[in-house]
């Protein structure tokens, strides 16, 4: 790839947007082999052209694609082939072209690198590049982890639910639960529970995710007020600190690693106690 992409020049141009349609054509019209799992990559910093998709001051082609491609038509090709697509933004002056696309291929993921690649030098921004899409394609075909383990892919794609009896109006929901597997600078290497991994910024983080760890409020309630919360909290994240019903064995067993230096310690003896009766 590196040297295919060293013989290739460029020319032209002079306006900010770029001959994005043009690119998402040459794509779409890979021979792609049969049953091959497919994943585009879409690194940018200018939209495409036409002024719906952008607030550019120049653009040479403001009615859109002068060949007369439409963006709409090309996203929605991709996602009907079923080929997974993520753009990787490097500033934000394409986010409406990204709404677009989002709407014409739901399936399409965003990473925002725009923060995080401020003043980086390009080989920087090139490793950062190369770590999160080897995540992302790990996710897709399988192989190491973070850890450097074999790992297969877990979500095969199949829908927990018969699809042959979807009706319209039915309702889904798709809640996915993310866990911090590590941390570098800006950017933070999550995971979630289907095996799929991935590299976000602290900033996309803090913006579009829900912590069971930070609260609005504390409140105190039994476990019947409890059950009415649950039923009607909808898609929320929270933490339920309760009080167990005290059981034999479990002191037992909680106490036979205890010494007796421990239960002279009045603070040693109340985390026992609180430990034995407390959960979460």
């Amino acid at each position: 790839m590196r040297d295919f992409i060293s013989k290739t020049t460029a020319s032209g141009g002079g306006d900010e947007p770029e001959d994005v349609a043009g690119g998402l054509r040459k794509c779409l019209d890979q021979n792609w082999t049969p049953g091959s799992k497919r994943q585009v990559f879409h690194i940018f910093d200018a939209p495409c052209h036409g002024t719906k998709y952008h607030d550019c001051s120049w653009d040479n082609h403001k009615n859109g694609d002068p060949t007369g491609l439409v963006m709409e038509d090309l996203m929605a090709e991709f996602y009907q082939k079923q080929i997974s697509f993520t753009c990787i933004k490097l500033n934000d002056r394409s986010d409406k072209m990204i709404k677009m696309m989002k709407e014409n291929h739901p399936d399409l993921q965003v990473t925002d690198m725009a923060e995080a690649v401020k003043g980086k030098s390009s080989v920087e921004v090139d490793k950062m590049f190369v770590d999160s899409a080897c995540v992302i394609l790990r996710d897709k075909v399988g192989g190491k982890d973070l850890a450097g383990k074999k790992r297969t892919t877990k979500n095969k794609g199949k829908p927990k639910w018969n699809p042959k009896k979807l009706e319209v109006n039915d309702i889904f929901s798709n809640i996915t639960y993310l866990q911090v597997k590590k941390i570098e600078g800006n950017m933070v290497h999550v995971a979630n529970h289907s095996g799929g991994s991935w590299i976000i910024s602290k900033q996309l983080l803090s913006r579009d995710m829900n912590s069971a760890d930070h609260f609005d409020k504390e409140i105190k309630c039994s476990m019947s007020e409890l059950s009415i919360i649950l039923q009607s909290c909808g898609d929320c994240i929270f933490k339920v600190k309760f009080k167990k019903k005290v059981d034999e064995k479990d002191i037992i067993d909680k106490l036979k690693g205890v010494k007796v230096k421990d239960l002279q310690a009045a603070t040693k003896l109340k985390q026992i106690s609180k430990e034995i009766l407390d959960g979460e």
